[in-house]
């Protein structure tokens, strides 16, 4: 991999291949806010007004059709689109018994399965949450010089308050950081729901915890660290039904081992994204006031 050339242009990584257990169907293509749109959608729109002209979809290889129906060919004039497919034998080594599983390993393999996909520094987003105009930005601008071989990629940090459903438990990626907000530790932490001050185990959370939403600025050099804690992952965890391989789990390992540098870049930006259905009118409300601004039009794609 080179390491001393810059990205010429910036890629989008969207995560689309969740099965949507909670939320009760595929809300990867449910329309939301006057504009009639995919949250993914919005995000993209934002991602191209910040300079990326890429985007990869890794879905489900059975949803491919359904996303050039319903999404990508909305697209068609503004930006490439791009399919990396997230299945249980991507990545395995050669002659290992695949595991029975039917849902995916989760999103340090999804990223990983777009490996040979992207071309360029690129932001990595879910394709369920709307993480707001002036995040994906600032994401952009980190990432936009960055050499694309370095080790030192950015994550969003946002308040866990602005984060919490009222609709049920959630899970986040908790975030300690140094006083300059380089990223020390990160942890998943799931079920959280209730009041805060919220104490999990051995970690009190406060509404001005700052977590992970998966709003990721990174070089392609991830990718040579990232398959290594795969395969690592595989040797525990290879023949489970259930147990997932997190990106923020990845990312820790990588850390303690100073492998990579992570730079926590804080937003105020309003997050919001469906979870559950209960969810839908939080985010239909957050989307038609930023359409009211005129930060969307109507139609979104003109």
């Amino acid at each position: 991999m080179q390491s001393n050339p810059m990205a010429i242009g910036l890629d989008l990584l969207v995560m689309a291949a969740g099965l949507g257990k909670r939320y009760g169907g595929n809300k990867q293509f449910d329309r939301f806010g006057l504009a009639q749109s995919a949250i993914a959608e919005y995000t993209i729109f934002d991602a191209i007004r910040s300079g990326i002209n890429r985007v990869v979809f890794v879905v489900r290889e059975e949803m491919k059709e359904s996303f050039c129906r319903h999404i990508s060919s909305r697209l068609s004039g503004h930006c490439e689109v791009d399919f990396a497919f997230q299945t249980s034998r991507d990545f395995f080594p050669e002659g290992r018994a695949l595991a029975d599983r039917d849902t995916p390993w989760g999103t340090g393999h999804a990223i990983l399965c777009a490996k040979n996909k992207i071309r360029s520094n690129f932001l990595v987003v879910n394709a369920d949450d709307f993480y707001g105009p002036s995040a994906i930005e600032m994401m952009a601008k980190f990432i936009k010089n960055i050499p694309m071989g370095k080790n030192f990629f950015g994550c969003a940090g946002y308040g866990l308050k602005k984060t919490l459903s009222n609709q049920g438990a959630v899970s986040r990626g908790i975030c300690e950081t140094d006083d300059e907000y380089n990223l020390i530790n990160i942890r998943e932490v799931t079920d959280i729901q209730g009041d805060i001050p919220y104490k999990f185990a051995d970690l009190k959370l406060t509404e001005d915890s700052i977590v992970s939403m998966n709003l990721w600025a990174f070089t392609p050099s991830i990718f040579l660290h990232l398959e290594a804690e795969w395969n690592e992952f595989l040797k525990s965890h290879g023949f489970s039904k259930i147990k997932e391989f997190f990106i923020t789990t990845a990312i820790n390992n990588m850390l303690k081992k100073n492998l990579l540098a992570i730079k926590v870049l804080k937003t105020e930006a309003r997050w919001v994204g469906v979870t559950y259905q209960g969810d839908r009118e939080t985010v239909d409300r957050e989307i038609n006031g930023l359409i009211a601004k005129k930060i969307y039009t109507v139609p979104l794609w003109q």
